[in-house]
């Protein structure tokens, strides 16, 4: 699967890195691609201006926005709900 990062997740995955981010959590949802997350992550579908991107939950605050699109995995944004929404 490709992945896809776009400039606004790439700002937004910085920013968290510089303030003691840890990336482990994100990487583990990365790596399953295709398969469906585990509940902690509260997975769903978004809907409004968001639809047909998905959202789940990397930590209880820092959210990932993200599409599988064909065999591209595409990141949008990360980061709190109210920086996000």
């Amino acid at each position: 699967m490709k992945l896809n990062l776009k400039k606004s997740f790439q700002k937004d995955f910085d920013k968290l890195l510089l303030n003691g981010f840890d990336d482990s959590v994100l990487k583990e949802v990365i790596l399953r691609k295709k398969e469906p997350l585990p509940q902690p992550f509260k997975d769903h579908a978004l809907k409004g201006v968001w639809k047909p991107y998905r959202e789940c939950h990397i930590k209880p605050d820092v959210l990932l926005v993200y599409l599988v699109k064909d065999d591209e995995l595409i990141l949008l944004r990360l980061g709190s709900h109210s920086e996000l929404f």
